[in-house]
């Protein structure tokens, strides 16, 4: 008879002898060892979890032990469930789709796991089986803005606090007319315990520091009149750990506690995130939630329908307000499962499109990856491009020689497979980055050469406040946020503060006298202000430049040039080199031609200096 021996003891022995004595192991010894496998018991966590893949089919998101055997039983009654569906070695990163359901249907279900010697069942669980469209169809207005991001808090105070606010930006309405821009971001404005308000403690409600909801209606309706749409930050990730519902949750509320994600025996705490960084946090040392960008921010549970529907109905407000978009915050880092965070934007996007088919949904997707960012475009209308970001940078700091126009019109021809209606939101810098003029090395002339790429290639570009004055800033984040500059000697009427509202950095970059403000940059023709000015105005003359009819002109090395529209009627022609250049223009311009940036003369050859950049119009 065979000797049955637990592996563990084999291990003990082995260990415990000397190599002689393991020698002098006779093989039909070991030949006659079988070994006994350990079976775990079986775990079934998560069975209320769930989301829609499409009109007949749901996906369940229970976690089990990876190859236990799963049965899925499913009726239309809580009394006669039938088994629909057998998995062996189920895996619960996958998750399990149940199809031929019915859109609108009431169901009953449960869970079996088990394997060769443990067996658990779930409770008998309902849910709504919830119809899908994909809107491909976008806010038709975005395609041709220009959008100005905002940082509320900094940019000018009315009432004399030192912190800027929603009456402050309606008075300075005028001044975004005049420089062209026709679109609005708007960083949080939500109540919040933080400086910048990406961790909300209620969504619906604003920032006392910002005034109040019917000060903010009023800066909408202002700006509605002067043809300004209005886009906020929704920050639908996460929210701040004093959020009511997070308070309850740590408190193993029924309802609240699974708003949350919870760490189980499934998953390692130590676990670390997209860039290193810890991503379970805890506040007794016992349950450990998750928040990837920081412990005072928890992230929601998506796989949770009560918190789908509770996010859908916050959404709804704003869009009942007037706001006319939503910036949607950390959009990529909805779940794990990037099938999930898919799946929640085409919920969220044919909820709100229901609402205002004209509404603007672009993403915080930072990839620079275009297979990962291409499928956001059948979420939701538009996603930033922090690839071509960058790529504008190192072109004009030379540290690369690549076509931007060529390398976006490829990036453009990828997301016309996921949706033919895609956005390119583009920018330079963002509240995430250090500012333009300081990644440019404090050099005037790259500045301009960046915004005169920017605003003259295809997409929707968004300038973020004081870039169009070449307002300086680096990291730590406080400091690429400080106060626009209004003024020569940075002090007067509506100036802000970093000295309240929560920084907790001194002010560095806005200085006096630094030949760094709107007051000096406005009665200078040469300025970065008045260059940006007549970009824009010139982008919003020709809309050629929102679309994709683009064709490169080699007119050789660091010359990045490109004809746009569909007549090819705009000649785009930019020196990237420090050096002066002569450029041969025949054959590209004739008697009719103007030159529309700097008014210079155009002839046979002309002489472009380090930076320049010329926009002839045929």
């Amino acid at each position: 008879m065979k000797k049955r021996i637990v592996l563990l003891v084999i291990i003990v022995f082995l260990v415990g002898c000397s190599k002689e004595k393991i020698k002098e192991l006779k093989s039909d010894d070991i030949e006659n060892v079988v070994i006994e496998t350990v079976i775990e018991p079986i775990e079934l966590l998560k069975t209320n979890e769930y989301i829609d893949v499409d009109n007949t089919t749901t996906k369940f998101l229970f976690k089990t032990n990876k190859g236990a055997t799963v049965e899925f039983f499913i009726g239309e009654n809580s009394t006669d469930l039938k088994l629909v569906k057998t998995i062996s070695n189920y895996d619960y990163i996958d998750g399990l789709d149940i199809i031929n359901l019915v859109a609108g249907e009431n169901y009953y279900y449960q869970i079996i796991s088990k394997n060769e010697k443990y067996s658990v069942k779930s409770e008998v669980l309902e849910f709504n089986k919830m119809s899908k469209i994909i809107y491909n169809e976008s806010a038709t207005w975005a395609k041709t803005a220009i959008f100005y991001e905002v940082f509320v808090r900094s940019f000018y105070d009315e009432d004399g606090d030192g912190i800027g606010d929603f009456n402050g930006l309606t008075k300075k309405l005028d001044y975004l007319q005049d420089l062209g821009v026709n679109a609005l971001w708007l960083m949080p404005i939500t109540e919040s315990p933080s400086y910048h308000g990406y961790d909300t403690v209620d969504y619906c409600s604003v920032n006392t520091d910002y005034g109040t909801l019917d000060e903010l209606k009023n800066l909408v309706d202002e700006a509605h009149k002067k043809d300004i749409k209005v886009v906020i930050d929704f920050v639908a990730n996460h929210t701040s750990s004093n959020h009511i519902w997070f308070k309850k949750a740590l408190r193993k509320d029924e309802k609240y506690r699974d708003y949350y994600v919870w760490a189980d025996i499934f998953d390692s705490i130590s676990k670390a995130g997209e860039w290193g960084q810890k991503v379970y946090q805890s506040k007794n040392s016992k349950d450990f939630y998750l928040a990837i960008f920081w412990e005072g921010m928890p992230d929601l549970n998506f796989r949770n329908r009560e918190v789908r529907e509770d996010i859908k109905k916050a959404a709804e407000f704003w869009v009942d307000l007037g706001i006319d978009g939503f910036r949607l915050d950390a959009s990529k880092h909805i779940d794990d499962n990037s099938e999930v965070t898919h799946l929640w934007w085409q919920e969220f996007n044919e909820y709100i499109k229901s609402i205002n088919p004209n509404f603007f949904l672009v993403g915080e997707n930072w990839d620079s990856n275009i297979n990962v960012i291409a499928p956001y475009f059948k979420d939701m209308d538009s996603s930033f491009n922090f690839a071509i970001s960058e790529m504008i940078v190192k072109v004009v700091n030379g540290q690369s020689n690549q076509n931007i126009v060529e390398k976006i019109l490829q990036m453009h021809e990828v997301y016309k497979k996921d949706s033919p209606n895609f956005i390119d939101s583009t920018f330079i810098r963002n509240h995430d980055m250090s500012r333009t003029y300081s990644e440019l090395l404090d050099n005037k002339d790259k500045t301009k050469l960046a915004a005169s790429i920017l605003l003259t290639i295809p997409g929707t570009p968004f300038i973020y406040y004081g870039e169009e004055i070449g307002q300086k800033g680096k990291k730590p984040d406080e400091n690429i946020r400080e106060p626009f500059d209004w003024y020569k000697d940075a002090n007067g009427q509506g100036m802000t503060s970093m000295n309240i509202g929560g920084f907790n950095s001194e002010m560095k970059f806005t200085k006096e006298n630094d030949n760094i403000s709107l007051e000096e940059e406005i009665i200078d023709s040469n300025s970065i202000y008045n260059h940006y000015k007549k970009l824009i105005n010139i982008r919003n003359e020709n809309h050629d430049f929102f679309y994709d009819n683009y064709s490169i002109i080699d007119l050789g090395n660091h010359i990045l040039s490109y004809e746009v529209g569909v007549s090819k009627n705009i000649i785009v022609i930019h020196n990237i080199f420090r050096k002066e250049q002569e450029i041969n223009l025949e054959g590209i311009i004739n008697e009719n031609s103007k030159e529309l940036l700097n008014d210079i003369e155009l002839k046979k050859n002309i002489i472009m200096k380090p930076y320049e950049t010329i926009i002839i119009m045929k």
